[in-house]
Formats: structure tokens, C-alpha cells, sequence
């Protein structure tokens, strides 16, 4: 079995349990745990730039996936707020002063 099958495996494990539970993968649960490795694992590929550009796309669908499965309390894969511009980060931040250099 080559990396890519193997990648293409757990993928689509993680496509199936978002399907079919609802929710994300969690720690405290024995059943999700090794998708929940796997997921970490990539998404430090993906910040880096290191993950091949053939898993970028798809891998970002499935970050977008498991986003819209977060519970209210649960951070979120994206950041919302754009940090380059004081702008929008006081816009969207009311009531923090942000002091432009």
C-alpha cells in the first residue's frame, strides 16, 4: 500500500465520521482518536506548506467540513479576524483600540 493510498484511507474515515456522528473528532473519545492524530498531523503539513499540493484542496474541504461541525465553545480551524489590517480587526473587535505604527 503507497502513502497516497493510505492518506486516501483515512480520509475518507474522517469524511464518514463527520457524516455519520455529526461532529468532530474528539481526544476523550477512543473511536475518533487516531482520526483526531491524523487530522493534527496534517493540518501542521498544511500551515507549514508542506503537504503535497495533490491533498491541499481536498484537505482544506475537509477542514471547511469539520468547521461547520464545531460546537459554540469550540475554536474554529480559520481565524475570522484578518490580523493585517487594524482596520478590520477594530471593526470587527468593538470597543479594542488599536493603535496603528
Amino acid at each position: 500500500m503507497t502513502q497516497e493510498e493510505r492518506w486516501n484511507i483515512h480520509y475518507q474515515e474522517l469524511l464518514d465520521y463527520l457524516d455519520k456522528n455529526k461532529r468532530r473528532p474528539s481526544k476523550y473519545r477512543p473511536e475518533g482518536r487516531h482520526m483526531l492524530h491524523w487530522l493534527k498531523f496534517n493540518k501542521r503539513l498544511f500551515a507549514a506548506g508542506k503537504l503535497p499540493t495533490n491533498r491541499v484542496e481536498r484537505f482544506r474541504n475537509l477542514l471547511n467540513k469539520a468547521d461547520e461541525l464545531r460546537r459554540i465553545n469550540q475554536y474554529s480551524y480559520f481565524n475570522d479576524v484578518d490580523s493585517s489590517s487594524s482596520e478590520s480587526l477594530s471593526n470587527n473587535l468593538p470597543g479594542l483600540m488599536v493603535n496603528p505604527l
